[in-house]
């Protein structure tokens, strides 16, 4: 189902059984885990457009696997490593807080991050035992460059070459290659 442009939320106790939900150009009291909370099927969680600023908690509690954000304004992402998520993707939110929390977010095993925040460090991403995909892409990026923890690391790691990167897309590519076929 797909949502856009509304004022207010009437009827969520008729989706309990949704599934897949998007929600575009939203007021902000729409994520209030009063709603979420009702919705005991729903795996994947599209946001775009919406100010996400006071965290994830909203979603507590919730069956949600795969959360995708898109074009948030500003998105905080405190409460994520309360979540039982596998697959976390945020395009175009530049403004992001408690990026510190992903790292606690044990049950992850993809993250993309895309046109979005700056991180620190690669050996942050080590923390999290079930990654297997990471891809950072565009304006994001890890800042110290230091990509040579991951190696090994991942099942795929995709990235843009950074001039301050030690280790370029290729050679690192190349040695997962050869470290899969020994």
């Amino acid at each position: 189902m797909y949502i856009e442009g509304f004022k207010k939320v009437k009827g969520t106790d008729k989706l309990i059984g949704l599934e897949n939900l998007g929600i575009f150009k939203a007021p902000k009291d729409i994520l209030d885990n009063s709603i979420f909370g009702r919705l005991k099927k729903l795996k994947h969680l599209s946001i775009s457009n919406v100010d996400a600023s006071d965290g994830l908690d909203f979603l507590e509690n919730s069956p949600v696997t795969s959360l995708w954000i898109f074009y948030c304004r500003k998105l905080s992402l405190k409460g994520i490593e309360k979540l039982n998520l596998d697959s976390f993707e945020v395009h175009n939110c530049k403004n992001i807080d408690n990026v510190e929390s992903l790292y606690a977010s044990q049950s992850l095993k993809e993250v993309k991050i895309i046109d979005s925040a700056k991180l620190k460090k690669a050996d942050d991403f080590l923390s999290l035992e079930n990654l297997e995909t990471l891809i950072l892409l565009g304006t994001s990026y890890f800042i110290d460059g230091d990509l040579a923890p991951l190696k090994g690391k991942l099942k795929i790691f995709n990235y843009d070459n950074k001039r301050h990167y030690t280790v370029k897309y290729e050679e690192f590519k190349l040695s997962h290659l050869l470290e899969n076929t020994s």
